[in-house]
């Protein structure tokens, strides 16, 4: 579980903080939410279910700066990926783009 506070980069919005867990009644339902706003201005607020595992997987924590550095270090290890047929390799690296893995992101580098 995510706490209040934290700092994610979520798919296709950049960064956000979760700036609080809260229960919204939809369609006679009951369901927790995480609220998230841009860290860098209020232009919009998103919520996502807690427990929705497809969803919680775009939330990436930021990296520290010695996660950051210990990740670089090790990308020289990485194996490259090539994929000789375009409309193969396209579809490829459109979802290694769309999941935002940072380990697959390496390997397409």
């Amino acid at each position: 579980m995510f706490s209040v506070g934290d700092t994610f980069i979520y798919s296709g919005h950049g960064v956000l903080e979760l700036i609080d867990i809260r229960e919204m009644n939809e369609d006679n339902e009951t369901r927790t939410y995480y609220v998230l706003k841009p860290a860098f201005g209020n232009s919009f607020t998103l919520y996502v279910p807690v427990g929705n595992e497809n969803l919680e997987a775009k939330m990436k924590h930021l990296l520290s700066s010695d996660e950051i550095h210990k990740f670089i270090g090790e990308m020289p290890g990485k194996d490259s990926v090539w994929i000789e047929d375009e409309n193969e390799r396209r579809r490829f690296y459109k979802e290694v783009l769309s999941k935002g893995d940072r380990d697959s992101l390496v390997r397409l580098i």
